[in-house]
């Protein structure tokens, strides 16, 4: 069965939302694409941005990125049809909570064959930076 999801891209949904002709998008992008849920934030991103940023489970980057908490201690970065899944813990309260960043070595699948550069970590690092800064909420990348 063929779904469209209103901005062209078709969906196939006979064995889980995967994105049809696009088998290089990773699930969690797919995943993103489609939730009704995301597409309300997103718009409340437009509309209020400084509650979206303090609220959110996304964090909506200008260049269309995506941090996602995707429940205790798991986060996901999205960009373009990539994206990385990164743990995170807390500590105490005095040091907020622990991002760890240097499990991460490679993208998602289908991805995966591609490691993750220093250039795209230091970007990676910016960006958790700003989100958890956003929220006033200390983190340490590790």
């Amino acid at each position: 069965m063929l779904i469209s999801n209103g901005s062209g891209v078709r969906l196939c949904c006979e064995s889980g939302p995967t994105m049809t002709g696009l088998d290089s998008t990773s699930k969690l992008v797919a995943e993103y694409r489609i939730s009704v849920f995301a597409r309300i934030w997103r718009r409340l991103w437009r509309w209020f941005p400084s509650f979206s940023a303090k609220h959110s489970p996304f964090f909506i980057f200008d260049d269309g990125a995506v941090l996602w908490n995707q429940g205790f201690g798991q986060l996901a970065f999205l960009k373009g049809d990539r994206s990385v899944s990164i743990g995170w813990d807390f500590a105490e309260r005095s040091i907020g909570r622990i991002v760890h960043l240097t499990a991460v070595r490679h993208w998602d699948p289908p991805h995966d064959a591609e490691q993750i550069t220093d250039s795209e970590r230091s970007q990676l690092i910016d960006r958790l930076r700003a989100r958890f800064e956003a929220r006033n909420e200390r983190i340490v990348i590790r």
